[in-house]
């Protein structure tokens, strides 16, 4: 009963999509709690020092922490409302010869809205708006408005596979950038689900009785993240101050080309995941990989990279675990109704 599955798959969908670096392709998590680390790592290799902060760094290291809540609200049978709230902290750590350390704490703030569509027993739209401020927090101004957004459409071409395509705007590879996306999922066995959200994440899991799954993924990761730090904002080059005789640049003249205006952070990985049902729909998951990718800039109000404001960071061990409340298959909620809409067809209810 195809109509009935894909109500269900509303949720696992609304899940996979709702946050692409988090997101564990099950029914609908209600609420995340999240933590990331990547060990120091040495810097080294000729990198440009110019006027950016940071840009003398020996290693950096990097921790994230993050919080995410969703409120589903199914309006009909085949609609179905998801609205969110989520915090992300991340922490990079730059270590100096001097001062002995300085870290930056970049924030954000999201608030995603989610509207799923059915069409036809086959056909489902996808829209995502996801306003978001993210900064420093030095101080609160209307560059560190964000706002993402992804549209989508697929085609269940049978109860194990579904294909769909799109477009999406969003800050995922440290600034703003279109894209195509692409969704595909695989259901071979009820055991066994593959399912990929195209540049951003894919992923396979096995399910261990209803109590553990194992599983690969990759994803991409990161955002763009106004600068407001008075330490940074408040002096040369950002602002003219008394020129130093010793330094070839004129600090009597501020210079915005090299002034950063915010900064981008991305990463992207490739492990093994675990994932434990502790309780009732409470599950603990771990996530062990490594990146292949990471990239800090920073960027002027123009979003053009200062000089020696572009780091390739080196390659590392990376970790995450989480917490999540995931929401029990909210499709088989309705089932009565919709056995009565299909009484007639002659396909299975799975």
């Amino acid at each position: 009963m195809r109509h009935r599955t894909r109500l269900s798959g509303l949720f696992a969908f609304l899940a996979f999509v709702a946050a692409p670096a988090a997101a564990e392709a099950q029914p609908l998590d209600l609420l995340e709690l999240r933590s990331e680390y990547v060990p120091p790592t040495a810097l080294g290799g000729d990198r440009p020092v110019g006027s950016a902060p940071w840009s003398d760094a020996d290693d950096v290291q990097v921790s994230t922490y993050s919080v995410a809540l969703n409120l589903p609200l199914a309006l009909s049978d085949s609609t179905l409302l998801a609205a969110g709230i989520g915090y992300r902290l991340d922490k990079l750590s730059f270590s100096h010869e001097s001062p002995a350390e300085r870290a930056l704490d970049l924030h954000a703030f999201e608030l995603p809205l989610t509207l799923i569509q059915l069409l036809s027993s086959d056909w489902m739209l996808l829209f995502q708006a996801k306003p978001a401020l993210a900064s420093d927090l030095g101080s609160v101004q209307s560059r560190a408005l964000r706002m993402q957004g992804l549209g989508l459409a697929s085609y269940q071409f049978s109860d194990q596979f579904v294909l769909g395509g799109g477009a999406a705007a969003m800050f995922e590879f440290g600034s703003f950038l279109p894209l195509p996306v692409l969704h595909a999922q695989w259901e071979p066995t009820p055991q066994v689900k593959v399912e990929a959200l195209l540049p951003l994440q894919a992923e396979a899991k096995l399910a261990l009785g209803d109590r553990f799954e194992i599983g690969l993924r990759a994803d991409v990761d990161g955002s763009s993240y106004a600068i407001s730090d008075s330490a940074i904002r408040g002096s040369w080059p950002c602002k003219a101050e008394a020129d130093d005789p010793a330094t070839p640049q004129n600090e009597a003249q501020s210079d915005q080309a090299q002034c950063v205006d915010h900064v981008g952070y991305s990463v992207a990985t490739a492990g093994a995941t675990f994932g434990v049902r502790t309780f009732d729909s409470l599950w603990l998951t771990v996530y062990a990989a490594r990146t292949f990718y990471r990239r800090f800039e920073q960027l002027n109000a123009d979003n053009d990279r200062v000089a020696g404001g572009t780091q390739t960071l080196p390659n590392a061990f990376f970790a995450r675990v989480g917490l999540t409340w995931r929401l029990p298959d909210g499709g088989d909620e309705d089932a009565a109704p919709q056995q009565k809409r299909t009484a007639g067809t002659n396909k299975e209810t799975p």
